[in-house]
C-alpha cells in the first residue's frame, strides 16, 4: 500500500469487523472486492482499495460469524454514464 487512505480503509473495515463481532453481531454483512494482485501475477500492483477489501473479508471470516454474507458487486449502474444507463432506465420503464 503506498496511500494512507488505502491503509485507513483497511484499518477501519478491519475495526468494523471487529467490533461487530463484540457487539454480538450475528448477521455481519460486507461489500468486498476480489485481490488482484496475485490473481494478476503481480500485473496490476496498484489496485489497493481492492486488495485492502479483500484482506478485510478474510479478516472477517477468522472471527466466527453466525452469518456472514460477502457482496461483491462487478459493477454499479451508476457507472455507466451515457447509452447503456438510459437503455436500461427505459427498459425498466417499459416494464
Amino acid at each position: 500500500m503506498n496511500s494512507v487512505a488505502d491503509v485507513k480503509e483497511e484499518e477501519e473495515g478491519k475495526l468494523m469487523a471487529k467490533t461487530a463481532k463484540e457487539a454480538g453481531i450475528k448477521h455481519f454483512i460486507f461489500s468486498t472486492l476480489p485481490e488482484t494482485k496475485e490473481r494478476s501475477g503481480g500485473k496490476y500492483q496498484n489496485v489497493y482499495h481492492f486488495d485492502g477489501k479483500w484482506r478485510i473479508e478474510q479478516y472477517a471470516r477468522t472471527l466466527g460469524f453466525e452469518i456472514e454474507s460477502y457482496v461483491a458487486p462487478s459493477c454499479y449502474l451508476q457507472n455507466f454514464a451515457g447509452g447503456v444507463a438510459r437503455l436500461v432506465g427505459l427498459l425498466i420503464h417499459l416494464g
